[in-house]
């Protein structure tokens, strides 16, 4: 545990300095990341949180439960293999799923098209953009307000 709890750290510090410090253009390149944004695994992995087929375009009803998030907010701006690799790694499903784009990265501008085009039908993904950096507290915000537009039983916490 100690070596998770440093790493998690280390990590955090890391993605504090490239906030701060704006991030390296290799940083932003599509070669860096080795992976085309519209990768059909990775947005396999979305359907499968949001429980949802793309290919029937049916709706999956096991997200009502005690065991599914009710609405997350993911604020976004340069670490799209992070999304990536977190929307591929939960293994709990997503009853609403709020993707706040801050800034206009292109990789990730594709990529957020490319989810809206084939889940934005469903109703359980939003995606708000932003030419400009509003901030994380800001981008939560938006999310927030949308958790507390809808009943208190269908959203009782936000992630």
């Amino acid at each position: 545990m100690l070596y998770l709890s440093s790493h998690i750290k280390f990590v955090v510090h890391f993605d504090l300095f490239f906030f701060w410090s704006g991030a390296p253009t290799w940083r932003r390149s599509h070669v860096w990341f080795g992976a085309d944004p519209t990768r059909a695994d990775y947005i396999h992995c979305v359907g499968e949180r949001l429980v949802v087929d793309p290919t029937t375009r049916r709706l999956g009803g096991n997200n009502n439960g005690t065991d599914v998030i009710p609405l997350m907010v993911v604020p976004l701006m340069l670490d799209l293999m992070d999304f990536r690799r977190m929307m591929c790694n939960i293994s709990v499903p997503i009853r609403l799923l709020v993707l706040v784009q801050n800034g206009r990265e292109a990789m990730l501008s594709l990529c957020l098209q490319e989810l809206e085009r084939v889940y934005g039908w469903s109703g359980r993904l939003v995606v708000s953009r932003h030419p400009e950096n509003i901030g994380y507290s800001a981008a939560v915000n938006i999310g927030s307000r949308l958790a507390l537009s809808l009943p208190r039983e269908e959203v009782p916490f936000v992630f």
